[in-house]
């Protein structure tokens, strides 16, 4: 009997784990796009010919335990891990937003047609202490 109580006990340990998912929410001109919860590698695909100037791309960071007063950040960098520019907000789940045609003119410079995107909250020692969004690809 004792052994079926432990047994239960660290069953619902195991459960209660599995609801604290980090997620984020990515937007294309104030539309909801995409759902992002880390299961998988996440990539948005953006045509070229069909970006207008004025387009502008929001994500916004979930998670079961949120900060209202961090200062949070969200990288955007090619490949290689060279940081192409960032953005700073305060709290988890302020939104990030930057233009579309900041990645346009960066792949006109002839940079990477890759760009990854990393959020992180408070001041982060090493690079592990990020998180990958996702991998936006011009074509």
């Amino acid at each position: 009997m004792k052994h079926l109580l432990i047994l239960s006990l660290l069953f619902c340990t195991f459960q209660a784990k599995a609801d604290t998912i980090d997620f984020c929410q990515v937007y294309y001109n104030n539309i909801k796009i995409l759902d992002i919860n880390f299961f998988r590698s996440n990539e948005l695909v953006l045509k070229l010919d069909s970006i207008q100037s004025s387009d502008s791309i929001s994500i916004r960071y979930f998670r079961d335990t949120p900060c209202f007063d961090c200062p949070t950040k969200l990288i955007i960098e090619n490949e290689k891990h060279l940081p192409f520019f960032s953005i700073e907000n305060v709290g988890t789940s302020s939104p990030f937003t930057f233009s579309v045609q900041q990645l346009v003119e960066l792949r006109e410079k002839g940079y990477e047609h890759h760009f990854e995107v990393f959020y992180t909250e408070g001041i982060p020692v090493s690079r592990t202490g990020r998180q990958f969004v996702l991998r936006i690809k011009l074509e």
